[in-house]
């Protein structure tokens, strides 16, 4: 995982940052996050209703 000091040595801007800028700065990316976790809680609900389409189309229904 990335952590806290690589994302401060590849961003030396934030070590300028005042604590406001950087509260700022957290909000935005926990709001960035949460969104992120919703689109893929949408696609993961879009695929698995793909895969059931598709699973019940080929399905093998022995006719003995």
């Amino acid at each position: 995982l990335f952590d806290l000091s690589t994302f401060i040595n590849n961003n030396p801007e934030i070590e300028k940052a005042g604590i406001d800028e950087l509260s700022e700065k957290v909000k935005r990316a926990a709001k960035l996050v949460q969104i992120c976790q919703a689109n893929l809680r949408t696609t993961e609900k879009e695929l698995g209703k793909l895969f059931e389409e598709t699973s019940s189309k080929f399905e093998y229904h022995d006719k003995r």
